[in-house]
């Protein structure tokens, strides 16, 4: 999620704000904000084991959101579309990370010995 989807938005941030998806009417800069905040630091956090659970829960919620709102809603994309399905993947994915937990090699692990 960091490498393929934050880090790119980070990078390119000035060129994507003015046109980003704003499903609550925040503002799109606020919205980017938000997204890059979820895909780069709480997906690091996952990555590492470190404070995973509450980690998962923004990165589930982006998917989530990207997948109903964005996929369904806005671009009217078809059930079968692959955008959509691996949107449903990763939010399927982060639920399951956020009631699993960390696992044996973790920072969490590490730090409760």
């Amino acid at each position: 999620m960091f490498v393929a989807h934050g880090l790119p938005k980070a990078l390119d941030y000035a060129s994507i704000s003015p046109s980003f998806v704003d499903p609550f009417k925040l503002t799109s800069k606020t919205s980017l904000m938000v997204v890059i905040a979820a895909e780069c630091v709480a997906a690091l956090f996952v990555l590492l084991g470190l404070a995973t659970r509450i980690a998962a829960i923004p990165l589930a919620l982006h998917a989530g959101i990207s997948a109903v709102y964005v996929q369904i809603i806005q671009q009217k994309a078809d059930l079968h579309a692959p955008e959509l399905e691996v949107m449903c993947l990763y939010t399927g994915l982060f639920l399951l990370i956020g009631l699993a937990g960390p696992g044996r090699f973790s920072v969490d692990q590490t730090l409760s010995k």
